[in-house]
């Protein structure tokens, strides 16, 4: 009885040591044939702040195997800005043992006012304490920021810097144009334009000039971020000539930016050129002399 009672001990101990082999061996090559991907989760990212986004870093075989806590190191990149479009990420995260992974959560989204147009958040895996491969053909996702900011152009006809009449040889009109949301962009925007009314804007008689108008391109130009309004003052020449009011009617047209538009309400505005020469008559005596006893005399009128 004794025996027999020994070797099935014997047995069973045998049985279990096999087993614990078996799923040693069977971890181990888990976590030789393991790598480490990252996948988006949650791509919708708004700048109102409306939907912050996710990504998840895992490992490709299942549940970590490795024996310990794995922490993964990323590197961050792309066109938005950390702590000026969505708050800092650390660049690292750990995968506890026995979790298939780890979600990082895109929050603190910055709505700035300012038109940039769409931001990416780049992240790459760059390696762990574990000795884990990086997946090569998931070790990268892009995640974008939808910017909910446009630019609105118009005419700023409301501000007392806006001067709706100049004078011939004197006083200069000014025509003030605004973008509503600043740019976020470091390339200069262009905006068309036309003019109209009965001034006379080329020829050798002009009525008048417009000042930091692009000659060359004949755009009006907000040069970098930081400009949000253009004035373009209206220097009128004096003619000499008794012609009467006349009026420069400016219409913009469109920009070179498909993030800014022109306000359709606010696109036309109007700076009349006030005529300096007053109208009348002149008497000059040219010959002669006259006295109430008889004379003539010759008058020329101007």
């Amino acid at each position: 009885m004794f025996h027999k009672l020994q070797k099935t001990y014997i047995n069973n101990f045998a049985n279990l040591l096999w087993l614990s082999i078996a799923l040693l061996f069977s971890a181990n090559l888990i976590a030789q044939n393991a790598s480490i991907s990252v996948e988006i989760i949650d791509n919708d990212i708004q700048e109102n702040g409306s939907n912050p986004g996710s990504f998840r870093i895992f490992e490709t075989t299942g549940l970590n195997a490795t024996g310990g806590d794995v922490t993964v190191t990323y590197d961050i990149g792309g066109t938005a800005i950390a702590t000026d479009d969505y708050a800092l990420l650390s660049g690292s995260a750990i995968i506890l043992q026995g979790n298939n992974g780890v979600i990082v959560d895109v929050s603190g989204i910055i709505d700035d006012n300012i038109v940039e147009g769409d931001e990416t958040i780049i992240i790459t895996i760059t390696g762990n304490n574990a000795g884990v491969p990086n997946n090569p053909a998931a070790d990268t996702v892009t995640l974008t920021i939808t910017d909910n900011d446009v630019g609105i152009i118009s005419f700023d006809t409301g501000s007392p810097m806006f001067i709706d009449e100049a004078v011939e040889g004197a006083d200069e009109g000014i025509f003030r144009i605004r973008m509503d949301n600043a740019k976020g962009e470091g390339v200069p925007l262009n905006i068309s334009f036309t003019l109209t009314g009965t001034a006379n804007s080329s020829g050798p008689n002009d009525d008048f000039d417009l000042t930091t108008v692009n000659a060359a391109m004949d755009m009006i130009v907000f040069p970098n971020e930081l400009t949000q309004f253009r004035q373009m003052n209206v220097i009128a020449f004096s003619d000499l000539l008794t012609e009467g009011d006349e009026t420069i009617i400016m219409t913009l047209t469109g920009t070179d930016n498909p993030l800014f538009s022109i306000d359709p309400a606010n696109s036309v505005a109007t700076v009349t050129i006030i005529d300096s020469v007053v109208a009348g008559i002149n008497i000059d005596t040219t010959t002669g002399t006259t006295t109430e006893g008889g004379g003539t005399a010759d008058f020329v009128f101007t």
